[in-house]
């Protein structure tokens, strides 16, 4: 499916003609032929679906709010895993009620947890969000 609309104009009928499903979708989406993202389209308590574009993405694309952008989009059948680096795995390994808490987290949760370690730029900051993270696995 192609858009040169924003994507809140498409009716919740299109997403029941194009996928067959009334509720949540699993997408690919390819915005401007460039940037490709994995979403899902929900309808977020209106009467039509959404699919929101990061902050990441709208800056990769230099748009804003209210811009008009091409979106192709295919259902996502695809498995969605996580990438865990190694020390945060060495935890869930020596933490099983742990790691599958962890586990049953949303794609989407476990991804940012992943994200947000990750992006740290100095290794004391990656240190610091490491335990946090270990600290919020331990609340639980």
């Amino acid at each position: 499916m192609n858009s040169d609309t924003p994507l809140l104009a498409a009716g919740s009928f299109i997403v029941l003609e194009c996928f067959g499903v009334k509720g949540q979708v699993k997408v690919k989406a390819v915005f401007n032929h460039t940037i490709t993202y994995r979403g899902s389209l929900a309808k977020m308590g209106f009467d039509f679906h959404v699919l929101g574009i990061t902050k990441e993405i709208r800056l990769q694309l230099g748009i804003t709010f209210g811009d008009n952008v091409n979106v192709e989009l295919m259902q996502d059948t695809e498995t969605r895993q996580v990438e865990i680096p190694n020390d945060v795995q060495k935890y869930l390994d020596s933490n099983p009620e742990k790691a599958a808490f962890f586990h049953k987290l949303s794609f989407t949760h476990r991804k940012e947890y992943m994200r947000w370690i990750e992006s740290s730029k100095k290794e004391e900051t990656r240190q610091r969000r490491l335990e946090e993270f270990i600290d919020r696995m331990h609340s639980i």
